[in-house]
């Protein structure tokens, strides 16, 4: 037990650099996963809404059954009709979208031939434009035809009406996942981030203490054997990794507010976790084995981790990527991570097609994980017949 409470006592020396790791990834994954995370109880359609003028020239009916026909969802705001005074408005955000109605618009619609364009004024980039610009066209449309078939402009604007009113009911289909993008699976999406960074930080700043030429010559004379010393450390290794991932699971307990003790999805999720915690490891073995100071292991976490992070679609959305670089990235334990990650959150039943894909990525992440400590264990034996020769 020498070995393994060293470790935890070294672990007191490297408490900065755990407190900035852990406030990092706290900010980081709490933020993204507020920003990302949808509200579940929310079922119902909201449309959205803008402030809106109309300014109607034609002094006809359509100007104020536009009014209307979009104040129920829209705030419609008086304004005088000066462009020069609109825009000021929109400029200074206190109005959305302005509309204008020519004169002769209303003739041009019983005509069946629209001469004349809308104009508007708008601010750039709004997303509310767009959409009231195409319900608009649809509107116009509908009124077309229904002045075709021999309505009058008065009978159009109150059919259009009745048929707004007509509530359309909307039901989730059975093969969607209600908690798809839900808090647990938004906030495990950045769990690798802490087990990368933290776990090569700590892991291996404690490996190059132990491979101090010093430290090594007073563990070969004590009374210990090599094999005791290496299980102690390993079994150190794997109680620090187990950390991590109780602090992840208490994080996201206290985020889900208990549910996801109850979630059938939480042990695909708990898979998943625990492949890229031992990813993790391994790599920060593997570090703690090529380097001898804990400055080359600042410069490694930082590239490597974010490297991991950005190219594997924990940082960015995979499907942001160019088709070069997601073949890249699949050579990435991170990139199958998140792969498992997505369809363990859009799980609706568990399926032998499901189960197979989340074994198959795990399997990788898993194989890399045993690939990076292979090759550790090379090193340390080429290290070993130097030092012996």
């Amino acid at each position: 037990m020498l070995v393994f409470n060293t470790f935890f006592r070294l672990l007191k020396r490297l408490k900065g650099q755990i407190i900035v790791y852990g406030v990092v990834f706290l900010s980081l994954a709490l933020a993204m996963t507020k920003v990302l995370t949808t509200d579940n109880s929310t079922k119902d359609f909201q449309e959205n809404s803008m402030e809106l003028a109309v300014i109607n020239r034609s002094q006809g009916v359509f100007g104020e059954a536009v009014k209307e026909y979009f104040g129920t969802t829209n705030e419609i705001i008086d304004v005088v009709d000066d462009e020069s005074a609109i825009e000021d408005m929109l400029y200074w955000r206190e109005l959305d979208y302005a509309l204008i109605i020519p004169e002769d618009f209303e003739d041009s619609i019983k005509d069946g031939k629209i001469t004349k364009d809308l104009q508007c004024l708008e601010v750039p980039g709004n997303f509310e434009s767009s959409v009231f610009k195409a319900e608009l066209e649809m509107y116009i449309s509908k009124m077309s035809g229904l002045m075709a078939g021999g309505m009058s402009i008065e009978d159009a604007t109150k059919e259009l009406e009745k048929l707004k009113s007509e509530q359309v009911t909307v039901e989730v289909a059975s093969f969607v996942n209600e908690q798809q993008g839900d808090v647990i699976s938004n906030f495990f999406s950045y769990a690798p981030y802490l087990f990368l960074s933290l776990g090569i930080v700590v892991i291996s700043s404690v490996l190059i203490f132990f491979n101090e030429i010093e430290v090594k010559k007073r563990m070969e004379c004590s009374s210990m054997p090599l094999f005791k010393r290496q299980v102690s450390l390993f079994g150190a290794i794997v109680a620090f990794g187990m950390l991590l991932l109780a602090v992840v699971l208490v994080l996201a307990a206290v985020m889900s507010k208990g549910s996801m003790f109850t979630d059938v999805r939480m042990p695909y999720f708990l898979l998943n976790l625990t492949t890229m915690l031992l990813f993790s490891v391994s790599l920060a073995f593997l570090a703690g084995t090529l380097f001898d100071k804990t400055e080359s292991v600042n410069g490694f976490v930082n590239i490597v981790s974010l490297a991991l992070c950005f190219l594997g679609g924990i940082f960015v959305p995979q499907e942001f990527f160019s088709e070069g670089v997601q073949s890249a990235a699949r050579f990435m334990p991170t990139y199958w991570y998140t792969k498992s990650n997505v369809s363990i959150s859009a799980m609706a039943t568990v399926t032998d097609a499901f189960r197979k894909e989340i074994f198959m990525q795990n399997l990788f992440v898993f194989s890399s994980a045993i690939a990076v400590f292979a090759i550790s264990i090379v090193i340390v034996n080429l290290k070993r017949r130097r030092i012996a020769a």
